[in-house]
């Protein structure tokens, strides 16, 4: 059996890496982008590899468009057991001083807003399945390929608040968040504001929420080697910056984003992949 996922922001990079990584662990996967064509070229990569996906356009920072594309998601699926949310803001180094509206802005509106929005549609469209069926029914995310392994911020394993919660697990989304703690990188003020704002947002859903059976967790990846880096060398210089030996892969971080649809302890966590 398949589970069906939507990725948020899988048309590039991270997002896109993760879309083919969820169909090689036996998922069906929902592609989004602001433009169903931009992410077209990953759902004929999802489809190539025998499973089932389709691409759907929408801006998450607008709760309406952010409506569509979740329940365009698991119409088009047969139903909806995951959300990964990897959009993310521009990425321009500026100093603090030098910010204006528009900088500020771009990163909250699509890291933070979308977020809240995007797990709103999620939660109506789990609690519209005919009973818990979902981590323990028909569609079961442990069908999936295990990998990997976890962490919470600061090096701290998070004790998810549904810890010893009975309800049954409906849906999951996960948001891929950043490292937080530690060095501070002032130039991306908006970006690091915003995901800060983010990860805060994934404690209060996942409180809120938890006796619905709906999970909301955060997976901070630190640099990954994608294909379509196009900041390459700082990528590596980022990864340096924070202790790791070497970037990241795709296949680590999936890993993580599936263990949160399992374990229930992570539930509200951020949680840190380390190489």
């Amino acid at each position: 059996m398949s589970a069906a996922c939507l990725v948020v922001g899988g048309a590039r990079r991270l997002g896109a890496a993760l879309a083919v990584e969820l169909a090689v662990a036996g998922a069906d996967v929902a592609v989004s982008s602001r433009t169903p064509a931009a992410a077209a070229p990953v759902v004929a990569r999802v489809e190539q590899l025998g499973r089932r996906a389709v691409a759907v356009g929408g801006d998450m920072s607008s709760r309406l468009e952010a409506r569509h594309v979740v329940r365009t998601a698991a119409r088009e699926l047969a139903g909806l057991d995951l959300v990964v949310y990897a959009a993310s803001g521009p990425f321009d180094p500026t100093p603090p001083e030098d910010l204006d509206e528009a900088a500020w802005d771009g990163s909250m509106d699509v890291i933070a807003r979308g977020l809240l929005f995007c797990a709103q549609a999620a939660r109506e469209v789990f609690l519209q399945r005919d009973g818990a069926q979902g981590h323990d029914g028909a569609r079961d995310e442990g069908d999936l390929q295990e990998r990997g392994g976890v962490e919470g911020q600061g090096g701290r394993r998070h004790e998810g608040v549904e810890d010893g919660a009975a309800t049954a697990r409906r849906g999951t989304v996960v948001a891929l968040t950043d490292v937080v703690e530690g060095d501070l990188w002032p130039r991306l003020t908006p970006h690091f504001a915003a995901k800060a704002a983010q990860i805060m947002t994934i404690r209060l859903l996942a409180a809120a929420w938890q006796d619905d059976g709906v999970a909301v967790s955060g997976v901070a990846p630190g640099p990954v080697d994608v294909p379509d880096d196009e900041r390459r060398a700082a990528t590596e210089r980022a990864a340096r910056r924070l202790g790791y030996p070497r970037l990241l892969r795709p296949a680590e971080v999936t890993a993580m984003v599936l263990r949160c649809t399992r374990e229930p302890g992570l539930n509200g966590g951020s949680h840190v992949v380390r190489a």
